[in-house]
């Protein structure tokens, strides 16, 4: 149905290479075809036909690089990030201590996590 219409051609032409930002509003009739846009009036003219108001992708790009270059140029301070303790990778081997009981265990980080959460086990090593 698209494919033969001479307005896709003549879109087609006007825009070249590049891109076309349009809000398309298509209705259907209860078949469930596309309703013909003439017949009901509601025809709207408020969008531009000048090639001179569309950018090309080479201009979208350019634009696209000012705009991250204006982004980067600001002040951005970089704060190091010190650590009390090193990171303990999820799978490495730790040792806790229960505080109440002086018992010993020895596992990954990830389950001993839980346990240090409670309160009750210190991390020993």
């Amino acid at each position: 149905i698209l494919n033969n219409d001479p307005k896709f051609l003549i879109a087609e032409q006007f825009v070249k290479s590049g891109y076309l930002i349009a809000d398309i509003n298509i209705e259907f009739n209860n078949e469930g075809k596309i309703k013909d846009a003439s017949s009901n009036g509601s025809r709207s003219n408020d969008y531009e036909t000048s090639k001179q108001e569309s950018l090309n992708s080479d201009e979208l790009a350019a634009r696209a690089r000012r705009v991250g270059t204006s982004a980067s140029n600001q002040n951005q301070k970089v704060e190091t990030v010190t650590r009390e303790i090193p990171k303990i990778g999820r799978n490495e081997k730790v040792e806790i201590k229960n505080s109440n009981s002086g018992e010993l265990k020895t596992l990954k980080f990830k389950q001993a996590e839980k346990l240090l959460q409670t309160g009750e086990w210190e991390l020993i090593s």
